[in-house]
């Protein structure tokens, strides 16, 4: 009898075994979800944690003196009337709008019947988490969340659980007012009150954008969706107060109230400081009326004047009132010369807290500074300038913006003359200098190499990266804002500072900026020094090489940062300068770690998100985005630069749609099929604009973007309108045809005909040309520019003519008949038609160059057929799609690469030194050793699968449905009787070279002795009928597994072999064949050296529960055993090498210290780990 395992979530049906310790597919809560999500998404400080803050440092609030405001008509009107939804409080510096705007704040929280939902946010010119439209954004719904915590769905709902990661780029802040809108609409009825503070200090060029999306989406609700907004006048405010349902509250206008306000808010602050004076009334009054004379309508001054005044001895304290200067900007004047007077350092760090990007953390003082650690004294600092700034939480801030400005203009710039040099080149050259000292390889030291963020403590993270947190950051942008100073275009050369911390300390700034969560910044920190290094300089050459490794590796950088020394290393090529001048950071577990071609290959990077294969890519016209479709029923919109993900758009789960494009302004995106209905989606929202009652072929928009056009196969044509969806006109085909293609400007459509001929017609079915087209035409394109027709067919040949001449442009034959093996899948030309790009249906494609007819390279990564091309509007870079669901962007530029020959079988020779191989060569099957040829067998024809016995006395193969024994030693072979006219799926050898098991879907899983005796047909009540993916031995050769679909079945080859059983009293029950049911197919099996484990391309599968205790084997070492599984190389149980998506299921094989891996350009990577070194490190 044969028990059933099901690991299906990691639990066990009534009656089994439960499978334990099987891999990597996790499951996650919805709390777990959620806190995944709030991570993802970065969100600034809470706002309820800043408006405390901002209590603190504005003074106690006063509600007496704003008491005007709640009785003004303009805000009774916002607050309680239907027909108004956004309220516009405007006035300058110091007038007390913030802290109107926090006595608004907890008003509106005090209301206790029907109590709304109130979200808020400060903008803050000087700290860069307060200052940009996304931080408002994720704030307002921080807010949200805290109060409603079943809103947190309409952000769930965008997370990508496989991938970790949001559906769309939640860096745009159009993303996230799409979300926040979402939110509003679930929160039903419930009147919600949005308050953001200071917008004009929001430091973004989509200021005025951001305003109109408000006025023109977000007052939709005026009723229960109410904006209020303070700034100082700016040039954006025109936007505001287009309609009725808008308000404004001019505090100029008011000024009368403010003034009244003013003088409530003086008397309060007479009456603290009266219990520390005890003053005579008459002095009392006198003090109070200088106050009212010099405030100038300005809180804030009230306020510093006041704080001034806490110091002052009873006695001195009119005289000192007397001393002060009306107006805000005297009264920082006064300050800072006094500041000036006292010798000490704080004008420099005043200086550097001016020019800074946010608020400095104490610890980050040194870094920026220039000063010791030791020479920075706090108290004296905060004491000296306490007119300026204010310690909140660790982090140095200006008390009030306009503070800040008064350093920034022209009346401090006198006093601050003598450090004029510590601007941002000395700022640039701090951090810099700091950098390249407190860096280091492993800069947490933790000891487990594919260690994540979710790790680590975040608080523990943050306070040991405090120090090095601002220069990181920010050490590139001071360098570009000072790019043409002396010191910086110094440190640009080739012995310059930068140039120095670039080279040698790459590596541990991206790990750096890894465990701070920012990997995302890198590029576009290293395009800020690229634009401004000397051509042809060293510095310049590796900046590029950089750039490449980081477009490369960022996704194993950002997600284990460690991977960084290794992975990124080691899969890097060997001309990299990276990877040169760092190659000794490599862990000293691994040894002579090899490399991964000579220079970068055309692969610029790949794109990971579908959940299933892609079905279209599509460039936009400006070439900044690609769109993909997948099978997975969604759009994804990606950034070319930098490969971030823009959006997702969920289609609905019942269309099906094979082709995208994107609109002549790329604000729109079309999907189409010929089994499904075209639909129409807006880009900045993500939302269904339109769906058509109609199927395609092809598509394309009108060059005006106002027609969608599409075209059958039949040639039927259809004109839709995109505003309406009306069809607007639809012409049945005149002719009989096969093939049907539309021109991407919308001019002319190509019908193909069975006899391999080609009419371009105009849209009005006016024939321009015929073409003699191919004998077996399989499909026909446009180029991007419309300019070129191009034809290929299954066996790859091509034509490519000209549409204005219908002169034939470029002919090449077909590349089955030049030698390779793979079928054409899907097919592109280049907008110059110089290029044709194949994809094939091992993944491969094929770069022709038209013009001289010869293949340019053959681009290796996808490990699946590839199904849709596309090349960019420049013709620079191709996209492909593929059944392995990424996406991979190519450049087209580049030298012809080399081709090597596929290993079929790769495995560790018994001494465990050397590498052996057995590779395809034309027909031909070679068995080497490093560059050695041991064995060659040649007149193969369509040989699949391939084996070789440990002792290398074995190979076998199989050939149109047979399966061929060879005899090394003997140099004969032998043809196994049983699989005749069947698919062979799997083939593989006992270790003792004695028995050999093959599979095949109609004969089933057989095992035979290598003399080429059937011993049995193997059977189980969980077989099928269906092939094997993968056959594994037990080291000792006890046991045998196959996997096959969504399950493994292990058989006991003892008894196979009819020898007696013992069984086990009182252990687990011995029962064979036993059947474990899995999530995933498993493509690669192998055992354990101890037999207690499955070791496979999805994770380790322990068999301690399944396995008889009395039969455990015994492991050749005490040390783990390295084997590949889920894109990691494994030691034991811990992950310690990241592999790239184009080693996933190649070929590996494992011997003690010794690793070899094909890649899939198919060069044979060799490792040789110390794994003595190895696991003395997961122990540190």
């Amino acid at each position: 009898m044969a028990n059933h395992i099901n690991i299906h979530g990691n639990t066990a049906e009534a009656g089994a075994t439960q499978v334990n310790n099987m891999s990597m597919n996790t499951t996650y809560t919805i709390h777990e979800i959620d806190r995944l999500c709030l991570r993802a998404l970065q969100c600034p400080p809470d706002s309820l944690i800043v408006k405390n803050r901002l209590k603190e440092t504005k003074d106690k609030l006063h509600l007496e003196s704003i008491k005007w405001v709640f009785q003004s008509q303009d805000f009774r009107r916002w607050r309680d009337k239907d027909d108004s939804g956004l309220l516009w409080i405007k006035g300058g510096p110091g007038k007390g709008k913030t802290m109107m705007s926090i006595g608004i704040i907890e008003r509106l929280l005090d209301q206790r019947e029907n109590p709304p939902l109130v979200t808020y946010f400060f903008c803050q010119n000087g700290d860069n988490e307060l200052n940009t439209l996304g931080s408002i954004l994720k704030a307002l719904i921080l807010r949200l969340f805290n109060q409603n915590k079943g809103l947190k769905e309409c952000l769930r709902r965008h997370w990508d659980t496989q991938n970790s990661r949001f559906e769309k780029d939640l860096t745009s802040w159009r993303n996230l007012w799409d979300i926040l809108q979402e939110i509003l609409d679930k929160c039903g009825n419930q009147k919600v009150y949005i308050i953001i503070d200071a917008l004009d200090e929001c430091q973004e060029d989509g200021i005025s954008k951001f305003l109109t999306t408000l006025v023109r989406t977000g007052l939709h609700h005026p009723s229960r969706i109410k904006w209020l907004l303070t700034s100082r006048p700016f040039n954006d405010e025109r936007i505001l107060l287009t309609a009725d349902d808008q308000r404004q509250l001019n505090l100029e206008v008011n000024l009368d109230h403010v003034k009244g306000a003013i003088k409530s808010y003086i008397s309060f602050k007479m009456r603290e400081l009266d219990r520390l004076w005890e003053l005579e009334p008459e002095v009392r009054d006198n003090i109070e009326a200088q106050l009212n004379q010099k405030a100038d309508g300005t809180y804030l001054w009230v306020s510093l004047a006041c704080k001034k005044l806490e110091d002052v001895r009873p006695k001195a304290v009119l005289e000192e009132v007397q001393t002060l200067l009306p107006g805000l900007q005297s009264f920082y004047h006064e300050a800072l010369i006094q500041i000036s007077r006292r010798g000490s350092k704080s004008l420099r760090i005043l200086k550097v807290l001016s020019l800074a990007y946010r608020p400095l953390h104490i610890q980050e003082l040194e870094s920026v500074t220039g000063l010791a650690q030791q020479d920075i004294d706090i108290e004296r600092l905060l004491s000296e300038c306490e007119s300026f700034i204010n310690l909140r939480n660790d982090y140095l801030e200006f008390s009030h913006q306009s503070a800040r400005d008064y350093l920034g203009g022209g009346k401090a710039s006198a006093i601050l003359k003598p450090y004029k040099s510590y601007g941002h080149e000395k700022i640039a050259l701090n951090c810099v200098s700091y950098l390249s000292r407190e860096l280091k390889v492993n800069l947490l030291d933790i000891k487990l190499p594919a260690s994540t963020l979710d790790d680590l403590d975040e608080s523990l993270r943050h306070l040991q990266l405090a120090k090095v947190n601002y220069a990181a950051h920010f050490w590139a942008q001071h360098v570009e804002k000072a790019r043409n100073t002396i010191d910086i275009q110094r440190s640009l050369g080739e012995n310059g500072a930068v140039s120095k911390f670039v080279q040698s300390r790459i590596l541990e700034w991206l790990e750096c900026l890894s465990w701070l969560d920012s990997t995302s910044l890198a590029l576009d920190e290293m395009h800020r020094v690229m634009t401004i290094a000397k051509a042809k300089s060293p510095l310049l050459a590796f900046l590029q090489d950089a750039t490449r490794f980081l477009q490369r590796h960022s996704h194993i950088i950002s997600h284990w940062p460690l991977q960084t020394y290794s992975s990124a290393l080691i899969f890097s090529p060997k001309e990299s300068l990276v990877r040169q001048m760092n190659i000794s950071k490599v862990p000293k577990w691994l040894k002579d770690p090899p490399f991964l071609g000579e220079s970068w290959s055309s692969l610029i990077r790949t794109l990971e998100g579908h959940a299933d294969f892609v079905t279209a890519v599509a460039f936009s016209h400006d070439g900044q985005s690609i769109a993909s479709l997948s099978g997975d029923r969604t759009i994804k919109l990606w950034d070319v630069r930098t490969g971030g993900l823009q959006r997702t758009i969920q289609k609905d789960p019942s269309s099906w749609n094979d082709g995208v494009l994107f609109s002549p302004d790329d604000k729109l995106i079309s999907s189409y099929s010929p089994l499904s209905l075209a639909h129409i989606w807006s880009i900045a929202s993500g939302k269904l604009q339109m769906k058509f009652e109609t199927q395609a072929d092809d598509a394309a928009f009108s060059s005006d973007g106002k027609h969608l056009l599409t075209i059958k196969n039949s040639g039927e044509i259809s004109v839709l309108e995109v505003s309406t969806g009306k069809i607007v006109h639809r012409v049945a085909s005149r002719y009989d045809t096969s093939k049907a293609a539309l021109s991407p400007n919308g001019k002319y459509m190509a019908l193909g005909f069975s006899s391999g001929d080609i009419r371009i017609c105009t849209m009005d079915g006016d024939v321009l040309s015929i073409l003699a087209g191919l004998d077996q035409l399989s499909h026909l394109i446009f180029s991007p520019d419309s300019k070129y027709i191009g034809s290929w067919d299954i066996n790859g040949a091509i034509k490519v003519w000209n549409i204005e001449t219908g002169d034939l442009h470029h002919s090449v034959r077909g590349y089955l008949l030049s030698g390779y093996l793979s079928l054409a899948t899907s097919f592109a030309l280049s907008p110059s038609g110089r290029h044709a790009v194949l994809g094939c249906d091992n993944g491969d494609l094929h770069l022709w160059d038209l013009i001289s007819g010869t293949l340019q390279k053959i681009l290796h990564g996808h490990t699946n057929r590839t199904a849709v091309l596309s090349f960019s509007p420049d013709g620079e870079y191709v996209a492909s799609g593929s059944y392995d669901k990424t996406i991979k962007l190519w450049a087209v530029a580049g030298d012809v690469e080399q081709t090597r020959n596929a290993p079929q079988v790769l495995f560790v020779s018994t001494n465990g030194n050397s590498a052996v191989a057995l590779c395809q060569e034309n027909n031909s099957l070679v068995l080497r050793d490093s560059a050695k040829v041991l064995s060659s067998w040649g007149d193969l024809q369509d040989f699949m699968i391939t084996t070789v016995s440990l002792d290398r006395r074995f190979v076998a193969w199989s050939e149109r449905g047979k399966v061929y024994l060879y005899n090394t030693t003997e140099d004969s072979s032998i043809t196994l009787e049983g699989h005749e006219w069947s698919f062979v799926s799997s083939l593989s050898f006992s270790p003792n070279g004695y028995y050999f098991a093959s599979s095949s879907g109609k004969e089933g899983l057989k095992l035979w002795t290598t003399e080429g005796n059937l011993i049995r047909k193997l059977e189980s009540p969980d077989f099928n009928g269906e092939w094997a993916e993968a056959i594994s031995f037990s080291a000792d050769g006890k046991y045998l597994a196959a996997s096959f679909e969504k399950k493994i079945i292990l058989w006991d080859v003892p008894e196979l072999l009819g020898a007696p059983r013992l069984f086990s009293f009182g252990g687990p029950r011995s029962d064979f064949p036993q059947t474990i049911t899995l999530q995933h197919y498993v493509k690669v099996l192998k055992f354990s050296s101890d037999g207690r484990s499955l070791l496979t391309d999805q994770g380790l599968i322990s068999l301690d529960d399944i396995l008889p205790a009395n039969q455990k084997t015994t492991s050749t070492s005490s040390l783990g055993d390295l084997w590949v599984g889920d894109r990691w190389i494994y030691f034991g149980e811990s992950p310690v090498l990241r592999l790239p998506s184009d080693l996933y299921r190649t070929p590996y094989d494992a011997r003690d210290g010794h690793i070899v891996i094909s890649s899939r350009d198919n060069q044979v990577l060799e490792f040789h780990i110390d794994r003595v070194s190895l696991k003395q490190a997961l122990k540190k």
